[in-house]
């Protein structure tokens, strides 16, 4: 009987030894896991970016009536329309793009007004001067030009 008691204490010490050693490689391998998982966390992380933003502005209805024709005519054939923009250049030069739509066509010759807008082609000098990035044109005077 004393036998079979010390063999019941070493099979309980074993036991424990077992359980112990098994908790120990449970923590172990748990312990890793968060490891693995922290450095795939921190591989694939996204950088948080700086945001960046931009003041866009839009002019619309450029417009060359015949007045304006007769006004900024300076010569034969010299032309400058960057008084147009006096006012507005402030403006424009405080948005990092800026936008304007064009009514009408670009021309070397027969300028007219309205109904069918054609002016100089010095008033894309103007539009670029006044600092304008953009010009539109897709509107219903693209056509003003005659083709």
């Amino acid at each position: 009987m004393a036998q079979h008691k010390k063999k019941h204490k070493s099979n309980k010490k074993l036991i424990k030894v077992i359980l112990l050693v098994s908790a120990m490689i449970l923590l172990l391998w748990i312990g890793e896991r968060k490891l693995l998982d922290n450095e795939y966390q921190s591989e694939n992380a996204t950088e948080v970016q700086e945001i960046s933003t931009a003041t866009i502005g839009s002019m619309g209805d450029l417009l060359i009536h015949s007045p304006f024709l007769t006004h900024y005519e300076f010569g034969a054939d010299n032309w400058n329309f960057d008084g147009i923009f006096t006012q507005l250049k402030p403006y424009i030069n405080k948005l990092d793009y800026a936008v304007i739509d064009l009514e009408g066509t670009l021309s070397d010759g027969d300028y007219s007004g309205y109904p069918a807008f054609r002016a100089p082609e010095e008033v894309a000098d103007s539009v670029k001067a006044a600092g304008f990035d953009m010009v539109l044109t897709a509107n219903n005077h693209l056509g003003d030009g005659g083709e």
